[in-house]
């Protein structure tokens, strides 16, 4: 069993299925069943076993598993120290964040960071899922909740504030008593247990839920046209134009965002310097960040 067989394996292993494993390793899917045969074949054990269309795997499976993965951390831990034996602030820094952060926060004010280190390209991941530090899917990334373990560095940035919006109609509902009887937009149930849900649980009961979606920006979409009111980060809702907050100028609720940072690249210039940078730009920008100034659309 070679590197080869390893990524093919922990492809399907982390989809659960050959077809989306083909498409993460670009081949199709006939190449993956008979990689995987193969593998099975030179082991003389079955790895996976098919349950309800999906690909579980077995007992062997499983020790495999946390071998191939261990095996997948050392060779990127060696093919990143070769990369980044060179100390010049130069090459690709990737770092992830919702998309809401990146897009209305964070991007709007890279022409400063690329003024700094024009050798330095800035590869920007707009993704809710995490995507694996330890793994290098992502250099760097922005959460709004503390990740628990892992091999990394963690710091604060600050807090990101959230108002209830709405458009020029819904300016006349100012308390939360009028906003009851409104029409709602809402994240749906994948993303219940996340703090703006859990404050429309604690200050409000039975509500006229017109729309869900997982998406912030399409939240703010929906809010925009009329829908109803929602509740969104303050640095995307005070940037579009066509609605405004109903909540006057202070946040209804904060999160606490979290820059991390994989411990083997902190000593390479190009990703210290970014994270540094975007520790900066919260500290310039907090009060917007925090939904204390509103930023003009």
């Amino acid at each position: 069993m070679n590197w080869n067989d390893v990524k093919y394996f922990l492809a399907v292993a982390r989809s659960g299925t050959l077809s989306a494993a083909a498409r993460h390793l670009k081949v199709n899917q006939t190449t993956v069943t008979r990689r995987i045969a193969a593998i099975e074949q030179d082991l003389s054990t079955r790895l996976f076993r098919k349950e309800n269309g999906r690909q579980i795997l077995t007992d062997m499976g499983q020790t495999i598993n946390v071998h191939a993965e261990a095996l997948e951390l050392n060779i990127l831990a060696i093919s990143h120290a070769v990369s980044d034996s060179d100390a010049a602030l130069s090459g690709s820094v990737r770092v992830t964040a919702v998309e809401s952060l990146i897009s209305n926060f964070v991007i709007p004010r890279m022409a400063d960071f690329h003024h700094r280190f024009p050798n330095i390209k800035a590869e920007f991941v707009a993704e809710n899922n995490n995507l694996y530090i330890e793994r290098r899917e992502a250099d760097i990334a922005i959460r709004l909740a503390r990740p628990d373990h892992g091999n990394m560095i963690i710091s604060k940035m600050g807090n990101v504030g959230f108002s209830v919006y709405g458009v020029q109609e819904h300016r006349r509902f100012r308390t939360a008593s009028e906003w009851q009887a409104l029409p709602w937009i809402t994240y749906d149930e994948t993303l219940s247990q996340i703090p703006e849900m859990q404050w429309l649980q604690d200050n409000f009961q039975n509500l006229d839920v017109r729309m869900t979606t997982s998406s912030a920006i399409s939240l703010a979409s929906a809010i925009r046209s009329g829908i109803g009111i929602g509740v969104l980060p303050c640095v995307l809702g005070d940037s579009i134009d066509g609605i405004e907050r109903l909540t006057g100028p202070d946040p209804v609720l904060q999160r606490e965002a979290w820059l991390i940072l994989h411990k083997d690249l902190n000593n390479t210039p190009r990703f210290r310097q970014m994270a540094n940078w975007l520790k900066e730009l919260v500290v310039k920008n907090r009060g917007i960040l925090e939904g204390y100034i509103q930023a003009v659309p």
